[in-house]
């Protein structure tokens, strides 16, 4: 499709293009006359993620990481859970209400909502406290020690466990067979953070006189609470920010979550109560469906969310956004530290588990220890190796000693006499050697110890004096009883005593020291026999406290680790609303302007859509190059519709030269040979009936008339034809259907409809000259009506049909225009058509062609030596154009100018 027919088609559907979309604006506009108005407002939450800080300093910054934490973040807000929670709470804070307030929620909301709640819902509502009180629960800040209520003596008696080091509240509840809920319960706790010495009620139940003594007061619980350390840091000490509460002052917050606890509990107890219905259903301002529209998306890639929320309250509104905000707060911090808590909760008791069994092993070190005495195995079974083989050296040191010091007594006693040997072996002799010899075994055993205390060291002394005195005394008593002379060897006595008592003091001595070492060797035997496998067990010991101490100390890394993830993960979980949500007071543009020019964009697209849809789609012969395609065969020419109104153009010149065309085309197709021997017969069929054949046979007669030529028209007698039709289905009493071969039915009624919608007027001037009856312009020799009978189908040429109609010619006519019936619903004389100077096939421009027109112009062509022609008749002046150019019509100087903009003919005009 050109543009020039793109504009065309746009310019005869102008007026239906324009009055869619203006119709569809209008529907818009009265349907849209009284909106529903939206406030909107937005609130902002910095969350830190991206470039908070941070406890741990090896920290790496994660893309992937960050983006994962803002979509959790994004997904807590908009998680089921949370958004029934919002409600919940909006619906607790509008119930407690004591009348509407337009900060909270406007007149018209407020009174729609007391219209739907039916009064079971206000017994819900908690005032004044009381069902706190009920409850038996007590809200305490976690920077303050725990308060009990204190009841006498006589009623109640409570039990509590002192907090030891490494012990948390959950192995505390665990070891008293109680959960941490509970636990906590029982003891007014906010979290299950505890503190070392703190006191933890464990046990509630009535006082006993026996027990009286083993309890411990409130008071004393107090002032022993009281004296914890309050310097234990922690991040959410510091981060910990309330959030500013969105609650009108007359309401008690306790009293409101009592409220919301008993809404929670009341709509999930069945799915038909009233609270239920409003969650579920299409509630515009408690509904889970009407608080899902919130958005919630990150700015750009900073830490900021911004949540937007819109609805039909601006109270409503900006309630909403507080609660959803409070709730994402509340949320995220649970998810992330509740998360932590898990992993230092095993940490710490798998490091108290570590601990008892390192504690364990190193018991058993100190009783091994104990039972074999040991302070330093490895120093004392060096020290024993050393000082026995120390020992050992002396011990055979002494004993060749001590062999030395009795052979020169034996040789000594062998020079003196044998009186002197029985002197010397008397019975004070040997007493002060036995005795002298038990001194020197004392000094000796005394000696042979390494640390002496000073009681030794006195008894020593005292030992080697009595020692010294022994010594004196033998001599004295051996000088008493020998003289100064020689013995029988001439040596002199004194000398040989002299050296007798010198070497049996150092014999005594050196025999003395002998059984002292062997006592010594003895017991480093035996601490031999001890040490050998102490050493093994001992090494098992150690290995086993070695891997008890690097499991504890790995472990207790682990907490470590696992309290600075926790710390920064309550660092991390700070989020903070750095821009509250504000109270609208001009409520959002409506977007009624924008639905009215989208209906009328979408009129104007779906009429031009549907418009080129049918001029794609439409089958219709329409224009002589469609038509070619169609039929197969060439062109003769065409003809065009005969309006009532031509929209100024020149009719009569374009249908003239039109019909001037066509003879043009005839006399080129027409065998030369037989051009000017005898008449040219044309004959004119159709597939089908009213397609124009005898207003184109009859203007094509009354053309050639004007030309100077000699014409004859033999149409076929209609009555005829219906006669023999009757004849040939044997139904006398049977009249067929005029549509298909009787006369064209007169039609002049004129469409309102279509000049409103700006088409043209597209009734026929059957007063036009060009429709006028044959008998206007040629004379009864000229035009003939023959009889369809029995004869017909047996003529050869035309000459036939003149005798078997008894018609006689007073001239040879030149032309000779030969009208037969539809082919596709009657029969034609073969004879006929096979002796046609050129058949000419007339078909309607705005019909489609079908398989069955195909079929029936395939067995004409068959039978004709010539090859057909057709001529498309009705054609729209636009098809016109085509063939003769632009038609001659008056056109305004903007209309021409356009055109030749359009068909880029801007220098076409007539140059000398």
């Amino acid at each position: 499709m050109k543009i020039i027919d793109l504009i065309r088609l746009i310019r005869k559907h102008f007026i239906i293009l324009m009055v869619t979309p203006l119709a569809l604006a209008v529907a818009v506009t009265w349907f849209t006359r009284r909106p529903t108005f939206t406030f909107s407002s937005e609130t902002t939450i910095y969350t830190g993620i991206a470039s908070g800080g941070s406890i741990e300093m090896d920290k790496n910054f994660s893309y992937f990481a960050n983006n994962t934490a803002f979509d959790n973040l994004i997904n807590i807000i908009k998680s089921r859970e949370t958004q029934q929670d919002v409600a919940i709470r909006l619906l607790a804070q509008h119930l407690m209400l004591k009348d509407f307030d337009p900060n909270y929620i406007s007149k018209k909301s407020y009174l729609s909502l007391k219209r739907i709640v039916p009064p079971d819902i206000y017994k819900l509502v908690v005032k004044n406290g009381k069902a706190a009180a009920d409850a038996g629960k007590l809200h305490i800040s976690k920077q303050q020690p725990v308060k009990q209520v204190e009841l006498p003596d006589s009623v109640t008696q409570n039990k509590y466990h002192k907090v030891q080091e490494h012990e948390t509240l959950l192995t505390i509840a665990t070891d008293n067979g109680l959960t941490e809920s509970k636990l906590m319960e029982m003891n007014g706790l906010l979290d299950n953070k505890v503190t070392v010495g703190q006191l933890i009620m464990i046990a509630h139940h009535p006082a006993e006189k026996s027990e009286a003594s083993t309890a411990i007061s409130e008071k004393e619980m107090a002032e022993v609470n009281s004296l914890l350390p309050t310097d234990t840091f922690s991040v959410s000490d510091i981060t910990d920010e309330e959030v500013a509460s969105n609650l009108p002052p007359y309401i008690n917050r306790a009293d409101f979550e009592k409220t919301v606890q008993n809404l929670m509990e009341y709509a999930s107890s069945n799915d038909t109560n009233f609270v239920f219905k409003l969650l579920n259903f299409s509630n515009p301002h408690y509904s889970i469906n009407s608080i899902s529209k919130i958005t919630a998306t990150r700015i750009g890639s900073s830490d900021l969310v911004k949540l937007k929320y819109q609805a039909d309250d601006p109270g409503i509104c900006v309630q909403t956004l507080a609660f959803i905000t409070e709730a994402c707060i509340r949320n995220y911090k649970l998810l992330k530290e509740n998360r932590s808590d898990a992993v230092v909760k095993y940490f710490q008791y798998q490091v108290k588990q570590a601990l008892s069994r390192l504690s364990a092993a190193e018991d058993k070190l100190l009783k091994f220890n104990e039972d074999n005495k040991i302070i330093n195995y490895y120093e004392q079974s060096k020290a024993v190796a050393f000082t026995k083989e120390n020992i050992e050296v002396d011990y055979y040191n002494q004993r060749s000693k001590l062999a030395g010091a009795e052979a020169a007594i034996k040789r000594i006693e062998e020079k003196m006499g044998l009186q002197q040997q029985i002197q010397l072996n008397s019975s004070g002799i040997v007493d002060k050697r036995n005795e002298l010899s038990r001194v020197n075994e004392k000094i000796a055993a005394i000696e042979s110890v390494d640390y002496k205390d000073p009681i030794d060291m006195k008894k020593l002394v005292d030992l080697k004096k009595k020692g010294e005195t022994l010594k004196d005394e033998i001599r004295d008593i051996v000088n008493s009883l020998y003289s100064y002379n020689n013995n029988p060897n001439g040596l002199p006595i004194q000398t040989l005593l002299n050296d007798w008592i010198s070497n049996v003091i150092q014999y005594e001595e050196t025999k003395a020291g002998l059984q002292v070492m062997g006592d010594r060797i003895t017991e480093f035997q035996k601490q031999y026999a001890i040490y050998a496998p102490a050493g093994a067990n001992l090494k098992r010991i150690e290995r086993e406290i070695s891997v008890s101490e690097n499991e504890f100390l790995e472990l207790l890394h682990g907490l470590n680790l696992a309290k600075l993830k926790d710390q920064d993960a309550q660092l991390s979980s700070n989020l903070k609303a750095v821009d509250p949500p504000y109270f609208p007071l001009i409520p959002d543009p409506t977007k009624r302007k924008i639905l009215i020019i989208l209906a009328a964009l979408l009129g104007f697209v779906v009429m031009f859509a549907v418009i080129i849809l049918i001029e794609y789609f439409d089958s219709t012969l329409k224009n002589l190059k469609r038509a070619e395609r169609y039929l197969k065969i060439l062109p003769a020419g065409m003809f065009p519709k005969i309006f009532l109104k031509t929209r100024k153009i020149n009719f009569p010149f374009v249908t003239n030269r039109l019909l001037e065309l066509i003879i043009q085309q005839i006399l080129m197709s027409i065998d030369q040979e037989k051009k000017h021997t005898e008449p040219q017969t044309l004959l004119f069929f159709s597939t089908l009936s009213n397609e124009g054949k005898s207003v184109i046979t009859r203007n094509l007669a009354f053309k050639l008339k004007k030309q100077g030529k000699k014409v004859l028209i033999l149409n076929f007698s209609r009555e005829s034809l219906r006669e023999n039709e009757v004849k040939q289905l044997e139904y006398p009493g049977l009249v067929p259907e005029k549509s298909k071969s009787g006369y064209v039915k007169l039609k002049s009624r004129f469409s309102i409809l279509g000049w409103m919608l700006g088409y043209p007027d597209n009734r026929v001037d059957y007063n036009s000259p060009f429709l006028s009856p044959p008998s206007s312009y040629l004379s009864e020799e000229e035009y003939h009506d023959y009889q369809v009978d029995q004869e017909y189908y047996s003529v050869k040429d035309y000459k036939d049909i003149l005798r078997n109609n008894n018609i006689e010619l007073s001239y040879v006519p030149d032309f000779v225009l030969i009208e037969i019936p539809p082919i596709l619903y009657y029969p034609y004389p073969a004879g006929l058509v096979s002796g046609i100077n050129m058949p000419l096939m007339v078909c309607r421009a705005n019909r489609s062609w079908s398989h069955a027109d195909a079929e029936a112009l395939e067995n004409i062509k068959k039978v004709t030596t010539i090859e057909p022609k057709f001529v498309l008749n009705g054609v729209e002046f636009e098809v016109i154009e085509t063939v003769m150019g632009d038609l001659p019509r008056k056109r305004s100087w903007l209309r021409r100018a356009f055109k030749k903009i359009v068909q880029f003919q801007y220098f076409s005009h007539y140059q000398p």
